[in-house]
């Protein structure tokens, strides 16, 4: 019938028009194709509805209710993705947590914050432009590794106690060097290895650059 065939042609343009939009998401390839089953379920649905209808009325009716349905057919966000980007937010977290608990300077905590949130923005970035779980998993584990692999160690206090040190080795070789006795030698050194420890100290427990680099000249 007329009525019948121009009822599924209706049908069929609202399925189009819905799975253009799928397509048009940013859904993975898996996440579209379960999707676009339960359209092609609506559509099912509606064309044996329309079949079985016996009056016109019923075709409208059969033929409206199924459009209702595929128009209703949500296109979420993509779960893959949001779980993916939740899970670099996590990674995220711990580093800046650890980041805060560390023996860092204020400035260090400062550019490495920079670098942990420089790989957050890069992991979604590559998550979002993943078509597939696959690319979404793959991104996701590269960005959790990269965030992961950021070192939390102080360069600067790490400079400061090797100028201390050497410093040290310095006036160790001097002491070596003169004509002191051995007991006056080792009372030297004793006093020197004092230092050293004093201002390592002072190194650790500084929370600014400009706060090791006076720790680093009060102890050289």
């Amino acid at each position: 019938s007329a009525a019948k065939t121009a009822a599924k042609n209706a049908i069929d343009q609202a399925a189009k028009t819905k799975n253009d939009a799928i397509d048009a998401s940013n859904l993975t390839a898996e996440e579209k194709d379960a999707l676009k089953k339960t359209v092609a379920g609506e559509v099912q649905t509606a064309k044996d509805n329309i079949d079985a209808a016996t009056k016109d009325a019923d075709v409208k009716t059969a033929q409206t209710s199924g459009e209702q349905a595929i128009n209703a057919v949500e296109i979420p966000a993509s779960a893959a993705k949001t779980a993916a980007k939740n899970a670099i937010d996590q990674a995220a977290k711990a580093k800046n947590d650890a980041i805060d608990a560390s023996n860092l300077t204020a400035e260090e905590k400062a550019d490495l914050k920079k670098t942990v949130a420089g790989e957050v923005q890069t992991a979604k970035g590559n998550i979002d432009a993943a078509t597939k779980d696959a690319d979404v998993t793959t991104a996701k584990n590269t960005g959790v590794g990269k965030i992961n692999n950021i070192n939390v160690t102080s360069a600067t206090k790490a400079d400061a106690k090797a100028a201390i040190k050497q410093a040290a080795q310095t006036k160790d070789d001097a002491i070596d060097k003169s004509n002191l006795t051995d007991e006056e030698k080792a009372d030297v050194k004793k006093q020197v290895a004092g230092e050293v420890q004093k201002a390592n100290a002072a190194i650790d427990a500084a929370t600014k650059d400009a706060d090791v680099t006076t720790a680093k000249n009060t102890g050289v």
